[in-house]
């Protein structure tokens, strides 16, 4: 048995093993990217990108405190401004460029052509046709490309990428999500006054076809929102935009949630709020409540992946749904809501209190926690960071960060197999085979990854890194 050949089925072998984390080229390579494009921390910078010197694209690059281009690597947000909004005015909005709010994430800002993004849906009364016909730039293929090169010249946690938006932005973010390839990249999303249109108004609505599921979706609105309503006004039309709650029904469906089979039952989530629990069909659970003092309504869903989801139905068939007996969904939803942050069980708290930093409720099932919805009273459009008025009773106001809870909602989620470019797998096996000394291919230093996370698109080179692996299986 050839000594070359064991350490290369090893390398291999080593090669297609799950990690926790994937850094980006950038990390491990840090020389190559050009000079120019090398940010360091505490910076914003504004860069011209794209292949046609006339008509570049722009995105601005904030750089936290902790980053230092070849250490740990960082997660990275993609930030997407509002129509007619610039994405300086949007990072002065969000305040994720903060350097004492934010020390640890990178954040870039795209600049939409001419301001306005693609899933641009105008709500006007007396508007006259659709955006069928208007000219559109494909932004969908610009955020796939800006991801692809983000890789080679800014170090990031390649798990951890999140995408952001307000208004039109928000939209943006629905459209990556449904995506089949930039929803293999995107760990997490989070919309902020979003709009979201059907096929008649353009045909980049007409399908949703998201590559991995569930995927973790937070949407936050005002009530009084007019630029993009919460719901539809009288004289629209539902085959023209989707209102923000069948927006959330679609995307409860495309995450597998399920329907409703238990009673309600009440109890207090970690920050002393009244809540209601309800059991989903397919293992998950339904949370609702008058947060902030009953100023705004919050609805949270967690829900199973679909395979497990399947697997457990399947397991459990002759169980009834779900698997448990009522006495034990009730009891497990009763563990659920009344228990703190601290796994003890709390008590109403005094609305003079001074409220979490985030609310500790997003950190209750941090594996499936899927859907998140705020619906603000007395709030328009834009993006909240106010004082919220509590309903009749209650005490004090509260201050709402909509900022605050985007950042904690993308702390829990990351992708737990990161997409590795068919290239470098490629590369990979090759160096593994060419190398007769152990020590040569020990310094290879190969990366952890997948050939089953591969681009169905580039099933030929999956093909031919099967085969290599076959060849060395059958040399041993």
């Amino acid at each position: 048995m050839c000594a070359s050949k064991i350490i290369a089925l090893i390398s291999i072998l080593a090669l297609f093993s799950p990690v926790l984390s994937a850094p980006s080229q950038a990390c491990r390579l840090p020389n190559r990217s050009p000079i120019d494009w090398r940010p360091k921390a505490n910076e914003t910078r504004v860069f011209q990108i794209g292949t046609d010197p006339e008509n570049p694209r722009e995105i601005r690059v904030s750089v936290p405190p902790l980053y230092n281009g070849t250490g740990k690597e960082l997660p990275l947000i993609l930030a997407f401004h509002d129509k007619e909004q610039s994405p300086a005015q949007l990072e002065y909005e969000t305040r994720f460029s903060d350097k004492e709010l934010n020390k640890d994430k990178i954040v870039v800002y795209p600049r939409a052509v001419n301001n306005t993004w693609q899933s641009e849906i105008t709500v006007r009364r007396f508007q006259k046709g659709t955006n069928k016909d208007k000219p559109s730039t494909d932004d969908i293929t610009f955020i796939r490309t800006l991801i692809k090169d983000l890789d080679t010249v800014i170090c990031f946690d390649t798990t951890r990428l999140y995408a952001t938006g307000l208004g039109t932005g928000g939209g943006l973010v629905h459209l990556l999500a449904c995506d089949p390839i930039a929803s293999t990249k995107l760990a997490a999303y989070a919309i902020v006054a979003g709009g979201f249109g059907t096929k008649s108004v353009s045909p980049v609505w007409a399908e949703c076809k998201p590559a991995r599921l569930p995927a973790p979706m937070l949407e936050i609105h005002g009530e009084e929102d007019k630029i993009l309503p919460y719901m539809l006004n009288d004289w629209e039309s539902a085959k023209s935009r989707r209102a923000v709650p069948h927006w959330l029904d679609d995307w409860s469906e495309r995450n597998g949630c399920g329907a409703s089979i238990s009673e309600p039952i009440e109890g207090m989530d970690g920050t002393g709020t009244p809540v209601v629990v309800t059991k989903l069909e397919r293992g998950g659970w339904v949370s609702e409540a008058e947060a902030w003092g009953g100023g705004i309504l919050r609805t949270a869903k967690s829900c199973p992946n679909l395979n497990e989801a399947k697997a457990s139905e399947e397991k459990d068939s002759n169980k009834g749904a779900g698997g448990d007996t009522e006495k034990e969904v009730i009891k497990k939803l009763q563990d659920l809501v009344n228990e703190g942050p601290d796994n003890e069980a709390s008590s109403p708290k005094d609305e003079s209190d001074s409220p979490p930093k985030a609310e500790e409720m997003l950190k209750s099932d941090p594996a499936h926690f899927t859907l998140l919805h705020y619906r603000i009273r007395d709030f328009g459009h834009g993006w909240p960071l106010q004082q919220i008025k509590g309903m009749k009773g209650s005490k004090k106001d509260r201050m709402f960060d909509a900022t605050d809870i985007i950042t904690e909602w993308f702390n829990i989620h990351s992708l737990s197999e990161p997409e590795v470019p068919v290239e470098e797998k490629m590369e990979a096996v090759e160096d593994a085979e060419a190398e007769d000394d152990m020590d040569a291919v020990e310094e290879e230093e190969l990366e952890a990854i997948d050939v089953d996370a591969a681009p169905t698109q580039d099933g030929e080179k999956k093909k031919k890194v099967k085969q290599s692996l076959e060849e060395v299986h059958d040399e041993l």
